[in-house]
């Protein structure tokens, strides 16, 4: 959490953003210092409501599937 609050501030002074990617227990903690999350395969793997979190934020979640072959 405190590498993710440095990633945050640091980012800021540059005008830059930073997202989570993939990191679903980790949701709840980091919500508030990141703007964004990327996901792949949520559908797949019945996981997608847990991003339910960052829409409600405001946030938005790039979301990924990939097909199959």
């Amino acid at each position: 959490m405190d590498y993710i609050k440095f990633l945050s501030k640091t980012a800021a002074q540059y005008g830059m953003k930073i997202g989570l990617k993939n990191s679903l227990a980790i949701i709840p903690d980091v919500l508030s210092v990141v703007d964004f999350a990327i996901n792949e395969q949520c559908s797949v793997f019945l996981e997608c409501d847990v991003y339910d979190l960052f829409t409600k934020a405001g946030k938005p979640t790039f979301h990924i599937e990939y097909p199959n072959g």
